[in-house]
């Protein structure tokens, strides 16, 4: 698989929706804008996107750190297919369903190249992450899932640490050579 797939991935377990028939992104208008290209070479089809005002569907608040308010353009992108969701489900173990407080990392991620852990990780960065001058965080109100993206930057030599902010979690690393190295990936051609 190439690296869009483990982008791909990481982006939906953190901003995604799985269903048992369809995959779905609905996010600000210039984030699903960037992101319908890699999905269109990923599954090799021509995806429907629906823009909308935010005010249709939500109150003001944050979408991938952005302040947003209630006139905001949104877009939702949806892959309707079961077979796709069952492939993702089944070979990469990626929860069917609302997944919040209770998604993890499966450890088939673990184990992948540099390369690809890179691109899993630049894609839960863009859904719920930051990067910033200290490093990066994301935060998530699964302690679990913030443990498997520990482990996977264990494996890369990367030092972090979890704390736990007003009963949601947040990951922190520490600027390294290795973060340097890694943040290279971030940045998909």
């Amino acid at each position: 698989p190439n690296k869009e797939l483990y982008y791909f991935l990481g982006l939906l377990m953190t901003d995604g929706h799985l269903s048992k028939y369809s995959v779905s992104f609905e996010m600000m208008k210039t984030d699903i804008l960037e992101i319908k290209p890699i999905l269109e070479n990923i599954f090799k089809i021509n995806l429907p996107l629906y823009i909308y005002n935010r005010k249709e569907r939500a109150k003001p608040g944050f979408i991938n750190g952005r302040k947003i308010i209630a006139k905001s353009k949104m877009g939702n992108i949806t892959l309707n297919s079961r077979k796709m969701s069952d492939i993702i489900n089944k070979d990469y173990g990626i929860q069917i369903g609302n997944k919040t407080y209770i998604i993890r990392i499966p450890p088939l991620f673990w184990k992948l190249s540099y390369e690809n852990k890179s691109y899993f990780l630049k894609g839960i960065l863009d859904g719920d992450g930051s990067i910033t001058t200290s490093g990066f965080h994301i935060d998530s109100g699964s302690f679990d899932f913030l443990d498997g993206v520990k482990i996977i930057l264990e494996t890369l030599g990367i030092k972090s640490r979890l704390t736990n902010i007003n009963g949601n979690y947040r990951f922190r690393t520490l600027v390294s050579k290795e973060l340097r190295d890694i943040l290279k990936y971030f940045v998909i051609n």
